[in-house]
């Protein structure tokens, strides 16, 4: 298979979503599988956050293997590694085990995609990079949208355990196909794998001032779009008094933007080049924010006016996903496994932070999530500023 071809971003956009279909999946199925393993709402939930915490720290330590090993031995481990924990889960037979098997699994799906997205980086440079990864991220964004319908649809066919079984046959198909894609990283690009450098090599990417202006545009940009899923839910259903399915069908509408971001940032990111692409996801950001204060304030718009600001943020944010990565792959050089990691872990932790900020408040009112998206917009705006002289020019 050509190596940067349809095909082959298609391949890796697969492997990206095992995250996507790894939480959302199995959603529809909590209650049932609280009832089955004697658990408590709380211990499930716990299976989120075991996952969450495990993709997010995991890869920084394993991503690297795939600097040192070439992306095809380390992604083959990686992928075993998921399809195994995800068997785990489906035998597990109580709660702590479950959980336990989720972070394995957690771990192999967030090394899966670090190496994946440093495959492409290891093909492609600034904007066609930020092209490319629009073009995976428009791919990758049906799993979001298909994994909870096809979960529910599992849960009547066979019960939770075989959501996981069909998530060992996901692992092992992407295994499969994985087998036909060209290793991308040759043997004289390949630096040794030690705790010691590894650790190191993250620091020297925090003290670097452009690594740290897209890392710290990921964390802003991640905290205002958690945000936003943790609040909606809240204010859709309980503020604006919608029923369960109307908000399913709604949302889903909104998860529709995403497509379109990644469109247009595709369409887009060679005329104004992938800085000027950011700049203006940024100022979108910050003027969504003002408009959300608005609507938070005097009601404006109701139901409607909340849902469009969130139709917007979904697509703002699936433009900047692939010009903070463009931008930290630029400065990354030989680290390009690491970085994605990195870069995963940042998210994780904008994710959270944004997450409990709206939970805070203890109200299904929008103006902890209008609140959100200023302080988001704001922390992002202070992003751009962070190692300006080095970023290249914008076209």
């Amino acid at each position: 298979m050509k190596a940067g071809g349809l095909g082959f971003i298609a391949i890796l956009a697969l492997l990206s979503s095992l995250g996507p279909f790894s939480i959302d999946m199995y959603l529809p199925a909590m209650p049932q599988m609280a009832g089955a393993l004697s658990a408590s709402p709380a211990a499930m939930q716990m299976t989120i956050t075991a996952y969450l915490i495990g993709n997010a720290v995991g890869p920084l330590f394993l991503s690297p293997l795939a600097d040192s090993w070439g992306r095809k031995r380390a992604q083959t481990l990686f992928l075993l590694g998921y399809a195994g924990a995800s068997l785990a889960c489906a035998l597990a037979p109580s709660a702590e085990a479950l959980i336990a098997a989720r972070v394995v699994q957690a771990v192999a799906a967030g090394a899966s995609t670090a190496a994946a997205r440093a495959m492409l980086s290891d093909l492609f440079s600034g904007d066609a990079l930020s092209r490319a990864t629009s073009v995976l991220m428009t791919i990758f964004t049906i799993g979001p949208v298909a994994a909870p319908l096809i979960g529910a649809g599992m849960l009547e066919l066979t019960g939770w355990r075989g959501i996981f079984g069909l998530l060992v046959a996901v692992g092992l198909l992407s295994l499969l196909l994985f087998q036909v894609l060209p290793e991308t990283l040759p043997p004289e690009k390949r630096r040794p794998y030690a705790p010691g450098a590894v650790l190191t090599g993250y620091g020297a990417m925090m003290r670097n001032p452009r690594a740290i202006r897209y890392f710290a545009s990921t964390f802003a940009f991640a905290f205002m779009f958690f945000g936003m899923l943790a609040s909606a839910p809240f204010i859709f259903i309980e503020h604006f008094g919608m029923s369960p399915i109307s908000f399913a069908w709604l949302f889903a509408a909104i998860s529709c933007a995403a497509f379109a971001g990644n469109i247009v940032n595709a369409r887009f990111v060679f005329r104004f080049g992938y800085e000027r692409m950011l700049s203006g996801a940024t100022l979108a950001l910050a003027l969504l924010g003002l408009v959300m204060g608005a609507v938070a304030l005097t009601g404006a718009g109701g139901l409607w006016g909340v849902f469009a600001v969130m139709l917007w943020l979904m697509g703002v944010f699936h433009v900047s996903l692939a010009n903070t990565m463009a931008g930290l792959m630029s400065v990354a050089g030989d680290r390009a496994g690491a970085a994605g990691a990195a870069l995963i872990f940042w998210r994780f932790v904008g994710g959270a932070a944004g997450s409990l900020a709206v939970g805070a408040f203890g109200t299904s009112a929008p103006w902890p999530f209008a609140l959100v998206i200023i302080l988001g917009a704001a922390g992002a705006l202070l992003a751009l500023r962070i190692g300006r002289a080095g970023a290249p020019a914008a076209r």
